[in-house]
Formats: C-alpha cells, structure tokens, sequence
C-alpha cells in the first residue's frame, strides 16, 4: 500500500510506522482528513493565515479561537496562542510555518514553547 511504502522509506531515520502516515489529494485534502480524524471542539489559529484552516474547522463544527498576529511584523504572540489553548482546552493548533500569505517562521524556541502545550 502507499501507507505502507511511505514508511518504509522512512523508518530508517524516523522509525514511521504505516499507520501514522495520513495521504490525500494536496493540503487541503490532507487538512479535512486532520480534521475530521481528530474532531476538535476547538482549534486555534493565528490571523492573517491560510484561510481554508477556518473553512474547514467550521464545516466540521468547531469553534475557531483566534490569537491575531502582531500588528505590523505578523510574529506570532507565542504567549497568548499558549494562553488559548489552555483557556479552550484546544486540542489542534495551526501555525505554519513559513506562514501562508506573511512569509514569517516560528523559531525552532517558539515551536518548542508550543509543543509543550501538548495539545
């Protein structure tokens, strides 16, 4: 299977096993799996950013909890996204990175500070 074969091309370096591998039809498709896999009351997302994570949590129900990016610079509020997901026990948080339309990217610090949440 394609599962099957994504992670043997992986586990090498990786130890991927086939059922942690998720395929689809491009990001969107890939997002609307995530999504309806894992069901979230709650996801945070931090504006501006790519739109179809909003489209798609709504479609499915949940509610968007957004942390506005810095005015000018568009950083994200690292403390405030932390503050979110604890306030609405989020379970899913979309921050690319590099972001999609501002170009910016989350220091490997701030990705670190945001795992820990564990959501």
């Amino acid at each position: 299977s394609l599962r099957r074969d994504i992670a043997a091309g992986l586990h090498a370096d990786h130890a991927v096993q086939p059922d942690q591998i998720v395929a689809g039809a491009g990001s969107d498709d890939i997002l609307d799996i995530l999504i309806r896999l894992l069901g979230p009351r709650h996801i945070v997302i931090s504006t501006p950013t790519f739109g179809m994570y909003d489209f798609l949590g709504k479609i499915q129900g949940a509610r968007m909890v957004d942390v506005p990016r810095e005015p000018g610079t568009f950083a994200v509020r690292v403390g405030a996204v932390c503050e979110a997901i604890r306030a609405h026990d989020a379970s899913l948080v979309f921050l690319p990175s590099p972001n999609n339309p501002t170009g910016n990217v989350l220091s490997a610090d701030d990705v670190r500070t945001l795992c820990a949440e564990r959501c």
